[in-house]
């Protein structure tokens, strides 16, 4: 009964967790109430999240239900407007709430924020380590606590700098360890360090100078507590994980010998790669690891005006050498809108991409985040929405036409060249028909809304459209693949038929992982080796009959194809 006084006394702290979907958590959020707690433990916590697809006023009144004297919340790009519609409803039904946020929409000036935002009592910039200075002082009292940004009583803003944890950080409490991480999610991230040594202009981790770093014995602490708890996924959230080289090694030995049933994702700088690392990457498990690569560009005028350690052929190596492993994924990213970059730049980067030939490119304009030193020394001419996502809309090289082309291009890219059922015939395309990327993007733009990603019925029916006026052989891989990915034959003419003991026998072309024999069966001919060209769009066009079978398991889904070519 003594004990639910007490609780009773204590203020309640609620955590509100606003995710881009629910596969993500607020890793902010074990941090924050680790160290609080560690100094000052007066308090009850309390944690809840969404995701900005749930209804506002559904979730304003949950939060609203948990009765929290203070609220506290890591803003980013992606949620900022969506916290904020929550968090004006609960001081109009509650003003007596304090509501404190931070993260990295808080890097650089606060001002206009905290005074179009009265709601908010402060923001912190920079880590956890003063947020239990706010709670110990007096309400807007701050005047010496390190990254605390807020109005005073006598309406003068003021600035406190940047809240930076100086200790070992070992010495932070494991958020891991005190079990604040819901579990049950489909991955998590590992923070083994902080701090980047790089200084791209464009990102905020270049307010950071310096890195610093967990032990190795910390790590595997915090990943065996993350096993333990049934964990299959981690998503390690070093800036540039290869950064240093001889620690990399280390930690995939790590992960190799004592974690080899978690999967691991590592953003990875292909300029800075070894041959040790790419040797010891070559040990890993099949797809233990998912590699994350952040080219930006190929340019090297622009790579040296963003201050970015790499120039194009070292990028380009390290990425052949990461593909010749043929062990992991790799994801690499491009960014439109960069300083000096043309239109014609940011087709060539593509085109340099594709033939590099990760298994999947995002294209990305350019983002103008507060606090960088790009948004700082940006011309004048330049352009960006001064709300998230602060996406670049014109620059001294690019119209606002051009950039909005790069934006149908992004789609573009995800929806075929990045889905499985498209990417072959892609491709093809690509090396086959000059000038491809434009050509197809005007067709797009002629025939649908650029910017929505459309069935894969719709997305077959506008490439065939397209490949009509360009190629018989781009049309028969569609044809193929529409069959493949289990389309209906329908359209083909052609009869199901039931399996027979006296069914034609061929040569395995593709043999899919479930188990089972088919129940219906079809035949088709095909004027050249379309097969092996939806195996390997690479392979050479070799104009000759061709006859294949496609056998279904159930429905119209298709488990084998055999060649009946002899």
């Amino acid at each position: 009964m003594l004990e639910t006084k007490i609780k009773k006394l204590k203020k309640k702290i609620l955590f509100v967790g606003v995710n881009s979907s629910y596969s993500h958590t607020m890793l902010s959020y074990g941090h924050i109430r680790a160290y609080t707690e560690m100094k000052c433990p007066d308090f009850n916590w309390d944690y809840i999240e969404t995701t900005i697809k749930e209804d506002e006023e559904t979730f304003f009144t949950k939060v609203l239900e948990r009765e929290p004297d203070i609220i506290i919340a890591t803003s980013y790009i992606f949620n900022q407007n969506y916290l904020m519609g929550i968090l004006k409803r609960i001081y109009a039904v509650k003003g007596s709430t304090q509501i404190y946020l931070g993260g990295p929409e808080f890097l650089g000036d606060n001002e206009q924020f905290l005074r179009l935002n009265s709601e908010i009592s402060a923001v912190i910039r920079g880590d956890e380590s003063s947020f239990h200075q706010i709670l110990k002082n007096n309400y807007k009292d701050w005047k010496s606590i390190p990254g605390a940004c807020y109005i005073d009583y006598n309406n003068n803003y003021k600035d406190n700098g940047l809240a930076n944890y100086i200790g070992e950080l070992d010495q932070l409490p494991s958020l891991y360890k005190l079990g604040y991480f819901l579990k049950g999610k489909p991955f998590y991230q590992l923070e083994t360090s902080r701090g980047c040594n790089g200084s791209c202009t464009f990102c905020t981790s270049s307010i950071s100078k310096s890195v610093r770093y967990f032990s190795l014995e910390r790590i595997h602490s915090d990943l065996t507590t993350l096993k333990c708890s049934g964990v299959k996924e981690v998503r390690i959230v070093d800036r540039t994980f290869n950064a240093d080289k001889e620690r990399a090694i280390s930690m995939l030995k790590m992960f190799r010998n004592d974690f080899n049933e978690i999967n691991f994702h590592l953003e990875v700088n292909p300029a800075m790669l070894s041959k040790e690392i790419l040797e010891e990457m070559k040990k890993a498990p099949k797809n233990q690891l998912h590699i994350e690569i952040g080219v930006q560009t190929f340019n090297d005028k622009c790579l040296k005006l963003i201050k970015r350690p790499a120039t194009a052929s070292k990028q380009l190596l390290g990425m052949k050498e990461l593909l010749r492993l043929n062990n992991f994924e790799i994801h690499a990213d491009l960014i439109a809108g960069l300083p000096t970059q043309t239109y014609s730049d940011v087709i060539e980067d593509l085109k340099t991409m594709i033939n590099v030939a990760p298994h999947e490119i995002q294209l990305e304009n350019l983002k103008m985040l507060p606090g960088t030193p790009l948004t700082k020394n940006a011309p004048k001419t330049s352009s960006w929405n001064p709300h998230p996502p602060y996406e670049i809309l014109k620059t001294d090289t690019m119209t606002v036409q051009e950039l909005q082309r790069t934006r149908y291009l992004s789609k573009m890219i995800d929806s075929y060249l990045n889905t499985t059922e498209l990417n072959s015939c892609f491709i093809y395309a690509f090396n086959t028909i000059p000038n491809f990327l434009d050509l197809y993007l005007n067709h797009i733009i002629m025939n649908c809304d650029p910017l929505q990603k459309y069935s894969m019925k719709k997305r077959f029916e506008l490439f065939m459209k397209f490949t009509q006026s360009y190629s018989n052989t781009l049309q028969e891989l569609l044809n193929f693949t529409w069959l493949a990915i289990g389309g209906s034959p329908d359209r083909f003419n052609v009869k199901v038929r039931k399996i027979h003991p006296d069914m034609p026998k061929g040569e395995l072309v593709w043999k899919s992982p479930k188990n089972g024999r088919g129940k219906r069966y079809f035949i088709i001919k095909f004027n050249s080796n379309i097969a092996d060209i939806w195996l390997n769009p690479y392979t050479k066009n070799i104009e000759t009959k061709h006859i294949y079978l496609f056998e279904m398991l159930h429905g119209h889904s298709v488990t084998r194809i055999e060649s009946l070519t002899k």
